[in-house]
């Protein structure tokens, strides 16, 4: 391995654990960029949370992948190297059943809600009867799934026959999970499940000798090892974990021994054992970081990372549009694309979406930063989809933000997403009749228009851009709904939250246009 890397470092000029290094970090932003990924399908921000680490190989690596999603603790069981075999081996029974009620939330439907409880706990009683578990002590715990009336993503809720908190909590799961709540719509009940699990045993039987009293010291090795990190030599100590006792404090750079994997305390962190035998890191430093500005030679491992931090923005912003969207062609046909581009409007990297969309989509940030010249404020959203300032067709719909630095002065680059819609108006339903002889006859034409002004969102003007015309008249009734809550500024950078993605993937979704075949509309322009 060591003549691999050699031989790699004569050609870039790198020493071989220089190398060695640059794959560990590409793993590791890998690593990173997909549980960034999981978390913002799920609506969570990484940074607020603690790292479990578990995995033969997760105590080597668990620091450097805290620091690339921006967590500061990591947590690590005794028995992390063989937690899947052990997890399987102490794992409950457990039993659930699901049925379709779609009733209000409402205090008339706590009858059939009950009704239907009692249905399921006798099922699920029996099935657990017959694995050999007493149902009078398992534990039981009744779920309710929500979702707003005429949506079609119902998110689990606890029930405990109280409707207001059932409905707190629905609302509180949906801003997690897509931004906003519209408290005056109503709630359906989609389906009640009942789920019951044997008691489980009261202590965790890891083998873990008895916890003695907290030492608070901070302990050095009995011997140390050089090692490569932060692209220099450095002396680790090394610890043996059953020496250690409760309270014992390492700081990094340090490694500990197990006897089923190796914990690496990197520098600026602090490792500590708990009471229950857990390793417990903290950063007590903060994180250095590399500055590439100046540089006058491309480095193939930052080249690389870089790639794949700016890829997976564009991902996230895929999956926080497609958690949004209630139009069947960006929820379900995944039409839509999302891209970051640089303050020229230069594409910087984009999500593998729709390639006919990525094309073109950065005439259309071109466009809008030649039209706005020195007229664009932190808060601004614009939308545009005429094809000869970069769209496509006119159902495809680009919403371009900019991102400003923390002080509000300068823009850093510009995001953006495109989107089928259903129908944008014009001469016949669907906006792509073969028989139009103008543009104007396929739909309405959003050309450079300012969605959101400074954070104010301008209803009334998209009001009068889909309706105020003489052709087949747009009914924005259900879009304006729709894409006030989500089509949020964006005023500055924040990596690791997904909020980049959370006001520019933000196109309306596809309303319900009237039929009418009278004279094409005209353009509309902001």
């Amino acid at each position: 391995m060591h003549e691999k890397f050699a031989a790699i470092a004569r050609t870039e000029g790198k020493s071989p654990e220089e190398v060695a290094e640059g794959f560990l970090t590409i793993a590791v932003e890998n690593m990173a960029n997909a549980i960034k990924k999981i978390s913002v399908q799920r609506g969570y921000d990484v940074t607020g949370y603690l790292l479990n680490a578990f995995g033969g190989a997760a105590g080597q690596h668990a620091c450097l992948v805290a620091d690339a999603l921006g967590m500061e603790a990591v947590l690590i069981h005794p028995l992390s190297g063989l937690l899947s075999a052990y997890g399987i081996g102490r794992a409950t029974v457990s039993a659930s059943r699901q049925q379709a009620l779609v009733k209000p939330l409402e205090r008339d439907s706590a009858a059939a809600i009950a009704a239907l409880e009692e249905t399921l706990a006798r099922a699920v009683a029996a099935e657990l009867a017959e694995q050999g578990v007493d149902a009078e002590s398992a534990r039981r715990a009744t779920r309710l799934f929500l979702r707003y009336a005429g949506t079609d993503t119902a998110l689990p809720v606890v029930w405990e026959n109280d409707i207001d908190a059932a409905r707190a909590a629905f609302e509180a799961a949906h801003k997690a999970r897509f931004g906003f709540v519209s408290p005056d719509k109503a709630v359906t009940v989609e389906a009640v499940e009942v789920e019951t699990t044997e008691p489980a045993p009261e202590t965790l039987g890891t083998g873990a000798r008895a916890a003695r009293p907290a030492a608070g010291r901070t302990i050095r090795g009995d011997a140390s090892v050089p090692v490569f990190c932060g692209g220099r030599h450095v002396e680790a100590d090394v610890h043996r974990r059953e020496v250690l006792a409760p309270g014992d404090r390492i700081k990094g750079p340090a490694l500990v021994i197990e006897a089923n994997q190796t914990v690496v305390v990197e520098p600026g962190w602090t490792a500590e054992l708990t009471d229950r035998d857990n390793i417990l890191m903290r950063r007590h430093a903060r994180m250095a970081r590399a500055a590439a500005a100046g540089a006058t030679r491309a480095d193939p491992i930052l080249l690389e990372v870089f790639n794949n931090l700016f890829m997976n923005i564009a991902e996230q912003m895929g999956v926080a549009l497609q958690n949004t969207a209630h139009s069947v062609n960006i929820k379900e046909r995944l039409d839509f694309s999302c891209a970051v581009f640089d303050r020229t409007g230069a594409l910087v990297a984009n999500a593998p979406h729709m390639p006919v969309h990525l094309g073109s989509m950065d005439r259309s940030v071109e466009t809008v930063i030649r039209l706005n010249a020195g007229a664009i404020a932190p808060g601004d959203v614009f939308a545009l989809n005429a094809p000869y300032n970069g769209g496509t067709h006119l159902p495809d719909i680009t919403v371009v933000s900019p991102v400003f630095d923390d002080e509000g002065r300068e823009i850093l680059f510009w995001a953006a997403s495109r989107g089928h819609h259903a129908d944008v108006g014009g001469t016949a339903p669907g906006s792509m009749t073969p028989l139009a002889r103008t543009v104007d006859e396929e739909g309405v034409l959003f050309d450079n228009f300012r969605l959101i002004e400074q954070g104010e969102f301008r209803e009334e003007a998209l009001r009068r851009l889909l309706s105020d015309h003489p052709g087949r008249r747009a009914t924005p009734t259900r879009t304006l709904p729709i894409s006030r809550p989500r089509s949020r500024p964006t005023s500055a950078a924040r990596p690791n939250s997904g909020a980049w993605s959370a006001s520019s993937a933000s196109t309306p979704c596809a309303p319900i246009w009237a039929m009418s075949r009278t004279t094409p509309p005209r353009r509309f322009a902001a």
